[in-house]
């Protein structure tokens, strides 16, 4: 058996975009993120994200921790077997650029929503953060692909799933 992390966070800087998104959510996060051992020797881990700064790809915990602070870390335990599966999965996505326009997107549907309109998310290139994580939770998950829309899941989506399946959350706030 192999573990990783899925997380919330939220700036440090109080950067414009995060505070938008933790208000328009109700919530004190505005990200997600996967964390793991990153190797023996290395006394730090690995997160796994999509940033507007970076694009999708790899950053130290070290890193991380300077400009974000965490508010939920889940522990996800799985067989070998489905630990290298998701890890195939999102590395082939690492170094992707970033889905800016599809946040726009997900704003647009749910105001759609709210006067009646059912629309798909009209940008649905690139992954953002919840995407990237919501891909590996499918493959635990199989059934969230007919409940989620996988370019519209936002990162309170990410935590409901998280706690509605008792993924333990390592951070008490």
């Amino acid at each position: 058996m192999k573990y990783f992390y899925i997380g919330c966070s939220r700036s440090k800087g109080n950067k414009i975009g995060s505070v938008l998104l933790q208000k328009y959510m109700g919530e004190n996060f505005s990200h997600t993120f996967i964390e793991y051992d990153t190797m023996r020797g290395v006394e730090d881990n690995t997160i796994y994200h999509s940033t507007m700064s970076s694009g999708v790809g790899y950053w130290s915990n070290y890193q991380f921790e300077k400009i974000n602070e965490k508010s939920n870390l889940y522990k996800v335990e799985v067989s070998d077997e489905m630990f290298k599966k998701i890890r195939i999965k999102i590395h082939k996505l690492a170094g992707g650029q970033y889905a800016w326009w599809q946040n726009i997107g997900i704003t647009i549907v749910e105001i759609a929503q709210n006067m009646g309109y059912d629309i798909p998310n009209p940008f649905r290139e690139h992954e953002n953060c919840s995407e990237l994580v919501f891909l590996a939770l499918v493959e635990l998950h199989p059934e969230l692909k007919e409940r989620y829309n996988q370019n519209t899941v936002r990162p309170d989506h990410i935590r409901d799933i998280l706690e509605e399946y008792n993924y333990e959350n390592l951070i008490k706030e």
